[in-house]
């Protein structure tokens, strides 16, 4: 892990728990910018 970093060395422990976090968030937008395209469509219905 380069690129400077502001992180002090993660535990494996961190780096798992902020990469499972950062998974869950991304895929939750995902999921809600689908459903307020979804609801979009069915008010201009």
């Amino acid at each position: 892990m380069s690129g400077g970093s502001l992180w002090a060395p993660l535990s494996i422990e961190q780096q798992e728990y902020t990469l499972t976090l950062h998974k869950f968030l991304s895929s939750s937008l995902a999921v809600m910018s689908e459903i307020v395209a979804f609801s979009g469509q069915m008010l201009d219905a």
